[in-house]
């Protein structure tokens, strides 16, 4: 029961990292089947990503967040080596050419653009994605998260989340990852552990 004038309860798709707790910001999808994909081009796929959902109080510019809750289940992986790398969320999906139908309180949909900066052809079997990047946009058809990935050397990459809807129709979701305070500016995740 909430009692009280002037609020409005929102739920909204968040970012996919605080159930069953919040372990981890980091966010690893790993690919069904691999991209080889040609030196020195940029190329854009689809993926699927788990949703959660966020319930939030609002009153006037206030958000209180009530409950949080998923219908996947929560896996997670270690990226890395055992002593220096990171814990990750973990999500399966297919590579798809062009946006692909979900189910919308369980999956979004990842724009991923591929940036291969190495002069040669490489193999992309996974993404890491840091919370802290992540903006997600949402309409009555789908949630929505832009991402890229710029590989640099057969084994390094760099990934980041772009602040951008698929259409003008969406609306932003909340952020609880909020993006970090860093000197350069920059909330971008090296993946230096092969992808």
């Amino acid at each position: 029961m909430i009692l009280g004038k002037k609020k409005q309860l929102l739920i909204h798709p968040i970012e996919p990292v605080n159930k069953p707790k919040t372990i981890t910001p980091y966010l690893l999808i790993k690919f069904k089947r691999s991209i080889i994909i040609e030196a020195k081009i940029s190329k854009i796929a689809y993926l699927k990503f788990p949703i959660e959902l966020g319930v939030f109080l609002s009153i006037k510019k206030n958000q209180n967040t009530i409950d949080i809750f998923t219908l996947t289940s929560p896996k997670y992986t270690l990226y890395g080596d055992p002593r220096s790398g990171v814990i990750c969320k973990y999500y399966e999906s297919d590579i798809h050419s062009s946006p692909p139908n979900v189910y919308v309180l369980q999956e979004g949909i990842l724009e991923l653009n591929l940036l291969n900066r190495s002069p040669e052809w490489t193999e992309v079997k996974k993404v890491v994605l840091d919370a802290h990047s992540m903006h997600i946009y949402y309409n009555h058809d789908m949630a929505f998260m832009r991402a890229e990935m710029e590989v640099q050397t057969p084994t390094a990459a760099e990934t980041g989340c772009i602040d951008s809807p698929y259409s003008d129709e969406m609306e932003k979701s909340m952020q609880l990852f909020l993006p970090k305070k860093l000197p350069m500016g920059t909330n971008r995740f090296m993946m230096r552990e092969g992808f």
